[in-house]
């Protein structure tokens, strides 16, 4: 699935404002599937971004946590 969506740059956009953004585009896109969020979300916000996002959920994976935890870690 492509989606119209860059990966999260911190000089260009706002954590926070990016989440938002991305909740807005699952809805249009019609991703509901609680798992599938979480794999466009990992794969949206960029290598820079998961890598933080693997270390703060390491020793667990960043698939092992929930959506909402997930998008919590960078703000």
């Amino acid at each position: 699935m492509d989606l119209p969506f860059t990966e999260f740059d911190q000089t260009k956009d706002s954590w926070t404002a990016y989440v938002e953004r991305f909740e807005r585009t699952l809805i249009a896109r019609g991703i509901d599937d609680d798992n599938k969020k979480k794999a466009t979300f990992l794969a949206a916000i960029g290598p820079k971004s998961y890598a933080v996002v693997r270390n703060l959920c390491a020793p667990a994976k960043p698939t092992d946590k929930g959506n909402t935890i997930l998008r919590g870690l960078l703000e």
